[in-house]
């Protein structure tokens, strides 16, 4: 629990904010949605309405980890682009993230 509240602070450095958890959480929560779908423990299928599940739950994930490698990129000490771009890339995610939000997701 303390790792997310130093993450959500922006208490860990900008380069582990950014390249670990910004871009390396949606791999894993989809391995993981993925993998239970298949095994049969989450019947996603089955259960009416819960196809916004996934979408639901990445815009949850990315906002709060947007919130987590903003906060990393404002008090990051080094050469400012690398915080701006950092900054600018989270953005860009919600381009892709934010129209998913609205669509079930079929599997």
């Amino acid at each position: 629990m303390k790792l997310l509240n130093n993450f959500f602070n922006g208490n860990i450095k900008l380069w582990v904010s950014f390249w670990i958890i910004g871009l390396c959480y949606p791999f894993l929560v989809g391995f993981i949605f993925v993998f239970l779908h298949f095994t049969g423990i989450l019947l996603i299928d089955s259960l009416e309405g819960t196809f916004y599940l996934m979408p639901s739950i990445f815009l949850i994930l990315q906002i709060f980890v947007t919130i987590g490698v903003w906060r990393a990129a404002n008090k990051y000490q080094g050469n400012r682009i690398y915080a701006n771009l950092a900054k600018a890339i989270m953005l860009f995610v919600f381009v892709f993230i934010i129209p998913e939000f609205g669509k079930p997701w079929n599997w």
